[in-house]
């Protein structure tokens, strides 16, 4: 074994310890393996899809060579149990994935682990428990939460009555703001929308997924979206999320040139926040078409009077061992140039 568990020390540990609703760390000790309880895979509703193999590989080949001394341990409880006629004095509480690897690949007998009370202040086991586990989650090296995992931990929590989020959607953006904070704001909005549609919670203002688009288009008017033609109208239909009017305009420029016709476009918008509400977000919808339009308006006039276009491409870099490529010099993009130049650019000259 290259590394020496003798040399184990927990004063090294430079992480700072959790601060989460129900819990208080209480020591970090190297602690034997054997003497630790692991719950069954499904029981950790932190993971929905249980746990990740080619992770814990990963893991392994990383704790095969020592301890990083800034990493969080794995977290265990205090909690003496007699399992299968096995006696542990404590369960797994973080860290699943790093204590497989350990005890089954590494063949370790013990590792630094923070001891944790749950369960404290009034808060439940599940309040405690879970919503830690998402905070540890929230931190490297544990393999990050996935929108599947959160949405299965608030779900079993607003279940079980927790005190820490609610089947309200202020609650649940609340709960994710707080506990997920290295999730993308994409991410969390996808979150609290499924929590919300799965959970059937009451919300101030509605949100709407694509799926929720069109049931909702369907049952209320005739307009069509995804880019699909309304033959009533003769236009193609398209709905825009907040953010996303760049890639609507060019879809609708694109069906323009592929089909002659013109597009309308439905919006709506993420969730509120304290600076910006529905209408602030509306507005911002609008006036960013307006710029884009003004944008395509300014490069159509640059090239009717200079001939091309206000960018170029320059080139690619070597990527392709087998040719061989020179991986020194950067390769022309003109060897790969087939459209030629107009006189006169008009909209469909643009993106075809």
């Amino acid at each position: 074994m290259a590394f020496d568990l003798n040399s184990l020390d927990p004063q090294k540990v430079t992480f700072k310890h959790l601060i989460s609703p129900g819990t208080k760390f209480v020591s970090r000790d190297v602690i034997k393996l054997d003497s630790i309880y692991s719950p069954e895979v499904n029981q950790n509703v932190v993971r929905k899809k249980g746990k990740n193999l080619p992770h814990i590989q990963i893991l392994s080949k990383s704790l095969s060579n020592g301890i990083d001394y800034s990493k969080m341990p794995p977290v265990i409880r205090k909690k003496t149990q007699i399992i299968n006629g096995k006696t542990y004095d404590y369960e797994l509480i973080c860290g699943y994935h790093r204590f497989e690897a350990l005890k089954t690949l590494c063949q370790y007998e013990s590792w630094i682990f923070d001891i944790y009370d749950v369960c404290l202040d009034g808060y439940s086991f599940e309040d405690s428990v879970q919503t830690f586990k998402l905070q540890e989650n929230n931190h490297m090296p544990a393999l990050p939460n996935a929108a599947d995992d959160v949405v299965n931990a608030i779900l079993y929590l607003i279940e079980k009555g927790s005190v820490l989020v609610e089947a309200e959607e202020a609650s649940i953006a609340n709960y994710v703001d707080l506990y997920c904070t290295n999730l993308h704001w994409q991410t969390q909005g996808k979150i609290i929308r499924r929590v919300i549609a799965a959970s059937g919670a009451y919300q101030d203002v509605v949100t709407y997924t694509a799926n929720d688009l069109d049931k909702w288009l369907s049952s209320n008017t005739d307009y069509k979206m995804a880019g699909v033609l309304d033959k009533k109208r003769k236009k193609y239909g398209y709905t825009c999320l907040s953010t996303y009017e760049p890639d609507t305009l060019f879809s609708a420029m694109k069906v323009y040139s592929d089909h002659g016709k013109e597009s309308y476009i439905i919006g709506h918008t993420s969730p509120p926040t304290k600076a910006s509400t529905v209408d602030d977000k509306r507005q911002k919808i609008s006036d960013n078409f307006e710029r884009w339009e003004t944008f395509l308006k300014d490069v159509i006039k640059f090239y009717n009077n200079n001939g091309r276009f206000p960018w170029v491409l320059e080139g690619f870099v070597p990527q392709d061992r087998k040719k061989p490529e020179d991986f020194t010099k950067l390769i022309p993009a003109s060897q790969f140039k087939k459209t030629k130049k107009t006189k006169t650019l008009t909209l469909e000259d643009l993106i075809s």
